[in-house]
């Protein structure tokens, strides 16, 4: 990441798509920069930071504000860029987004499961803290604190062994077992 210098604008190495920012950073939305300090900052030096971020730090963003959500997902090279980051493999038919310019894939739960890595335990307790559900329901999400991939709570080994059965926090690919 460059260097910025008072007085001096914010430069970096990171190219920045400016047609696509200043046409969609405020579309359907109102300037939030009074309730969100970081949202003061130029639009350049917003970018810089989203490419230091992982893909869960990335994830979190857009469900922030509105701003976020389309500064990053806008920005075609940001996601890909992200630490963590997999190509993903779309089954479905592609549909534009109403508010993200034509090509724009959002990131999204779905598109991070199976196959995006997250950084470490600290990531994987806050991925499970957020957004995880340690229970039976087969569309519940959960981070294998191994493999650190977001998968079903189906594919996670549970323990019938005890009383009652407990859920494991190892996916079964892992090859965790009782």
């Amino acid at each position: 990441m460059s260097s910025v210098e008072i007085g001096k604008p914010a430069t970096s190495s990171y190219p920045i798509d400016r047609e696509r920012t200043a046409n969609h950073r405020f579309v359907g939305t109102k300037d939030h920069s009074s309730l969100h300090p970081f949202l003061k900052l130029p639009v350049e030096m917003r970018l810089a930071i989203y490419q230091q971020c992982t893909i869960l730090t990335l994830l979190i963003l857009t469900h922030t504000c509105h701003q976020f959500y389309t500064e990053i997902n806008s920005q075609g090279r940001i996601v890909p860029r992200s630490l963590g980051f997999r190509p993903f493999i779309n089954t479905r038919p592609f549909t534009p987004h109403p508010t993200l310019p034509f090509g724009s894939v959002p990131l999204t739960l779905p598109m991070m499961m199976r196959w995006d890595q997250l950084e470490g335990v600290l990531e994987v307790d806050t991925f499970n803290n957020v957004y995880g559900r340690a229970n039976y329901d087969p569309k519940s999400k959960w981070c294998c604190e191994r493999c650190y991939r977001v998968k079903f709570t189906c594919e996670f080994t549970v323990d019938f062994s005890g009383n009652g059965r407990e859920f494991l926090p190892y996916c079964s690919d892992c090859g965790v077992t009782v």
